[in-house]
């Protein structure tokens, strides 16, 4: 309960702080709290009839808090990106180091939160290290620095990722609910005889399917489009943009040793920053 208030308070206070619009606060706050799949007009299209029985199911807003690790994390996120939205112009040293330390704490909560957020504040770092602006990089610093003490003991030993590319998308539609095994078959029989482009248009294919599929109407967040971006700021839509594709990357085209599918985790991260960016679409 306190999670899930503290989440409602935090993120009306960045929508205010990114942009004034009833609208759009009402979408962030809808999407944040009550967002979910399309996989029942999926099942209209595939077997003319509204199903929800499907697995291998996420995009859904009312049960945020059944883990509190990622409902911390999410909180935690939207704390740092308040600051960075308040401080845009010029950020004091003293929040430099409080926004490095809230994303860094990330590592402690949910990993699958913080890797992709990581890398879209190395992203922004970066961008903003070419045109003479440092703040982002000690940010960037300070918070890696934090992610490595938490990660390295815990982690260091723990397999990590291999590449096995659009193995979630595959075994998504594979399910038995609904009866789409036949593409198993097809895909060997294109492996056998080196057909990679038909392999790569499937994986496509199922990727777009799939992402569209979980997250619904948000998925067209992912649309760059110029009001949104001047909006946020070109800086700060680096960050975003670039760690919401860098989950989709690891979501899609990797695998766990330790821990197998559960690397669809870092989806939950991709739902965050579709939240904002189709709301403002």
């Amino acid at each position: 309960m306190i999670i899930s208030i503290l989440l409602g308070l935090i993120a009306y206070l960045l929508a205010n702080v990114i942009f004034k619009s009833k609208l759009f606060i009402r979408l962030f706050l809808f999407f944040l709290y009550f967002s979910g799949d399309m996989v029942g007009w999926f099942m209209v299209i595939l077997r003319h009839r509204f199903d929800l029985n499907a697995d291998w199911l996420f995009e859904n807003g009312t049960v945020l808090m059944d883990s509190p690790g990622r409902g911390f994390a999410t909180v935690i996120s939207l704390a740092g990106f308040y600051l960075l939205f308040t401080n845009k112009e010029q950020i004091s040293k003293k929040n430099i180091f409080i926004v490095g330390l809230l994303f860094g704490s990330l590592m402690g909560f949910k990993i699958y939160l913080a890797i992709p957020l990581i890398f879209g504040l190395f992203c922004m770092a970066f961008f903003n290290t070419i045109k003479k602006n440092f703040s982002y990089l000690f940010i960037f610093i300070i918070a890696s620095i934090f992610f490595a003490i938490q990660f390295l003991p815990l982690n260091a030993s723990s397999g990590g990722l291999f590449y096995l590319p659009f193995n979630i998308p595959r075994e998504f539609f594979v399910q038995r609910a609904f009866d789409m095994s036949y593409i198993d078959l097809r895909l060997k029989i294109y492996s056998d005889h080196n057909n990679y482009f038909r392999l790569l248009e499937y994986g496509i294919l199922m990727s777009i399917g799939y992402l569209l599929i979980q997250f619904g109407v948000k998925f067209f967040g992912v649309i760059p489009l110029r009001k949104t971006v001047k909006i946020i700021g070109l800086d700060l839509y680096v960050f975003f943009y670039s760690s919401l594709i860098f989950s989709f990357i690891l979501g899609l085209f990797f695998f766990q040793k330790i821990g197998g599918a559960n690397i669809w985790e870092f989806f939950l991260f991709s739902s965050l920053m579709l939240s904002i960016l189709a709301s403002l679409n």
